[in-house]
């Protein structure tokens, strides 16, 4: 069995038609193994959230000649197996955060099982208590800091242990504290995750990048050259 949990050979998007048409992705070729911690680095505009978006099945990519998650076929999948990998294998940390904001911090994390199929049955406190937020599990987001937020979000991703966490510029809006403290953050989850975590990170800063044990450089819809060990 193969130990790639992610394999795309020829990959490509294509936005918009006719002259304004234009390759987002341009033959991608990339593995990703189990329970690598992987930071996707590039440009604006070079592809690297499109490709992230391909990869947690938000996106259709226009052509692959393959594209597997977890040894499924995705090119040939259907949109309720599509629907279902994603709800059930795949956790989202985005920029923007995304929580809920009529809801607790508990409640955004119980959210997330419910729409993957399970009864939280006290899980979503204890994994707020093991992110350090468990104190403030009855405030809405609005009532929390930017760091606590962002352990907030976090909690929600990793609820219900999905194989393949994602996260699309987590620092990008933060001071190079709470940046340093999210990236920890990632970092201590990834090791520690029941049952073993894959984590990309798609990021522009090179620091941020350094987190990771790999980089793949991404420039044009293309990768840039063969993936680097990242030093600590």
């Amino acid at each position: 069995m193969s130990n790639s949990l992610i394999e795309a050979q020829d990959l490509w998007l294509r936005y918009g038609k006719g002259d304004a048409a234009y390759d987002a992705l341009r033959g991608v070729d990339l593995a990703i193994d189990r329970g690598e911690f992987v930071a996707i680095v590039g440009p604006s505009g070079s592809g690297k959230s499109s490709l992230l978006h391909i990869l947690g099945l938000m996106l259709n990519p226009t052509k692959a000649a393959r594209l597997t998650l977890d040894g499924q076929d995705l090119v040939t999948a259907s949109e309720a197996t599509r629907t279902h990998l994603r709800k059930t294998k795949i956790g989202f940390v985005f920029q923007r955060l995304n929580l809920v904001s009529v809801l607790s911090a508990a409640d955004n994390v119980r959210l997330a099982y419910w729409l993957r199929g399970e009864k939280p049955n006290g899980q979503a406190d204890e994994l707020l208590d093991r992110l350090g937020v468990g104190p403030i599990k009855h405030k809405r987001p609005t009532q929390m800091s930017v760091g606590q937020q962002q352990r907030v979000a976090v909690a929600r991703a990793i609820a219900g242990s999905p194989q393949l966490l994602l996260a699309d510029e987590p620092t990008g809006s933060l001071d190079s504290c709470n940046a340093r403290l999210v990236l920890d953050l990632l970092r201590q989850v990834h090791e520690q995750q029941a049952g073993g975590l894959t984590t990309i990170i798609v990021t522009h800063n090179e620091d941020v990048a350094n987190a990771a044990d790999r980089i793949i450089h991404i420039h044009d819809g293309q990768v840039a050259h063969e993936p680097s060990i990242a030093s600590h």
